[in-house]
């Protein structure tokens, strides 16, 4: 049997290693195909559990208070003069005065769940709302898990791996308040937050100036005030962390944040806001540099 030369061996070695990698990286390729797979169908799944344009229940009609009576005015005549040989009546006992009951609170207003969600959030409590943009593959579930705060950027809906995630809250926002931070994936097949790119686009703006956000208790429209380009930033450099912001629940942080945002803008849409406003801001990556971020700003309008 001929030996083979130090060349051969090394040369033979090289093709097994280069076969070994070229599997491998198929192996790779076949599993994350499989898991996107899966999960753009968990998505659909999803969306077919959600009731499209219910309508909203009605509001209770209010409880008439009690009719008044009418008020009799009784005159009467002036009493005439006792008798002096009459017996004088008796002294009427002073009713003991009756206490006046406390006044109690009335219990403040809780807004009922819709039951355009209801099946989503059974499945899941983690559900918090579901955010649809027309005419882009944004139509999605939004989470909250302050619990678990990256629960939702590697896992779907469902708690399975998954490369997508699911847009999610951001954990130090108040799901009852002001202010709503959402971060969502931009996936490369254009699926979850990518299709926010489109708002880098005047025009796409222009025929769509709106979008749907609700929670799972109240349907809600938001008017774009802003889209624009950014990075997280270095701990070490000054500039504007949009990122950073968990409330504008105070005039002079609502005038700073909105500042910067009117400042970044990729082109004037003349939707301005006031201090009071309910802002939400959507966040996605950007490959334009390292660490790159789309961010999308509106105000609620209905």
């Amino acid at each position: 049997m001929k030996q083979l030369s130090r060349k051969q061996i090394i040369l033979r070695i090289g093709t097994a290693l280069l076969a070994v990698l070229v599997l491998f990286a198929l192996g790779m390729f076949l599993r994350a195909a499989r898991i996107n797979a899966r999960s753009q169908a968990n998505f659909r799944e999803l969306s077919e559990l959600v009731v499209r344009n219910t309508p909203a229940p009605a509001a209770p009609a209010p409880t008439p208070g009690p009719t008044a009576a009418p008020i009799a005015i009784l005159i009467q005549p002036p009493a005439a003069s006792p008798d002096p040989g009459a017996d004088a009546p008796a002294p009427t006992a002073t009713p003991e005065p009756t206490a006046t009951p406390e006044p109690t609170a009335t219990p403040e207003p809780t807004l009922a769940p819709l039951e355009d969600y209801a099946a989503l959030y059974a499945r899941n409590p983690d559900f918090f709302g579901w955010i649809t943009v027309a005419d882009t593959r944004v139509d999605l579930p939004i989470m909250y898990s302050p619990d678990r705060p990256l629960q939702y950027l590697g896992h779907d809906f469902d708690g399975n791996f998954s490369y997508a995630g699911v847009p999610y809250l951001a954990p130090q926002c108040d799901p009852d308040g002001d202010y709503y931070l959402i971060y969502g994936h931009h996936m490369r097949d254009g699926s979850v937050f990518a299709g926010l790119m489109a708002y880098e686009d005047r025009a796409f703006w222009e025929q769509h100036p709106t979008f749907r956000c609700d929670t799972r208790f109240e349907r809600r429209t938001y008017a774009v005030i802003a889209a624009f380009r950014a990075r997280v930033l270095t701990e070490d450099e000054r500039g504007f962390r949009y990122y950073s912001y968990s409330a504008l629940s105070d005039e002079a942080t609502f005038n700073t944040f909105m500042t910067n945002i009117r400042a970044m803008a990729a082109y004037d849409t003349g939707i301005t806001a006031a201090f009071g406003d309910q802002i939400l801001t959507l966040t996605t990556c950007a490959y334009h540099t390292e660490k790159g971020r789309f961010v999308v700003v509106a105000k609620r309008i209905d």
